[in-house]
């Protein structure tokens, strides 16, 4: 499986994927898709789950871990970030719901597992095919020789 190991690619995919999901939350809501309504708690979902991978991939290559304590702080992040994201948007002409909220916590935790599945799939080292063993060469009369020797 492949993916790029650069730490600055991953911090710079999550900080835009960021700042892109800002904008898209605060366009006034007569901007926002129409059909945006029927889909909208799979749209906060998906976009907090891919912000959580992200994040969680970029912690792990830029700081060496994502365990528990790491997932957490992700996730307190992610909770205050969405928690603000919801009581502006009013500003804009939106609605502030508390559903999107959930929506954005189930997706955040959805990607942050799915980034620590994905790092210890991906550092999981590879078993080598040993080498099978040459038999011995018999020689005719029944006697087991090395190659080679006289």
């Amino acid at each position: 499986m492949f993916l790029p190991t650069n730490p600055r690619f991953w911090a710079l995919l999550a900080v835009g994927y960021w700042l892109s999901l800002l904008v898209a939350t605060h366009l006034p809501a007569d901007l926002a898709p129409a059909h945006a309504g029927s889909w909208d708690k799979v749209a906060h979902t998906v976009g907090f789950g891919l912000l959580a991978l992200f994040c969680g991939i970029a912690w792990r290559l830029v700081a060496g871990a994502l365990g528990l304590r790491e997932s957490a702080a992700i996730l307190l992040t992610l909770s205050i970030y969405a928690a603000i994201d919801e009581c502006t948007q009013p500003w804009f002409g939106r609605n502030c719901d508390p559903l999107d909220w959930a929506a954005d916590m189930a997706g955040a935790s959805a990607g942050l597992a799915a980034a620590m599945v994905l790092i210890a799939v991906v550092r999981r080292p590879r078993r080598r095919a040993r080498p099978t063993p040459t038999p011995p060469t018999v020689h005719s009369s029944g006697e087991e020789f090395a190659v080679g020797a006289n």
